[in-house]
């Protein structure tokens, strides 16, 4: 038999609500829906830092690259754990 940890809250198995499905399933399309979004204006704000005077001819495409891919890469890995965190449940 599993012996019950004490310093954690008892789980009852019991099957989820439809609300519950929704409202969970509602979370993770919203972070993916607003991920492009998010990635965008990342992009434009970093944009906008780097056409600055301190690159009078042509501003770097690259040094745009690092803000808009880190942005991503954060709001999947949110995305991916509240989903993982959600099946869990």
């Amino acid at each position: 038999m599993d012996e019950l940890n004490p310093y954690e809250s008892p789980k009852v198995e019991k099957p989820l609500k439809p609300a519950q499905v929704v409202k969970r399933g509602a979370s993770v399309a919203a972070i993916l829906v607003f991920t492009p979004l998010a990635v965008l204006i990342a992009f434009c704000a970093n944009c906008t830092v780097v056409n600055v005077p301190y690159f009078p001819d042509s501003s770097p495409f690259w040094l745009t690259l690092p803000l808009p891919v880190g942005v991503f890469i954060v709001m999947m890995v949110w995305a991916i754990s509240t989903h993982r965190r959600d099946k869990q449940r």
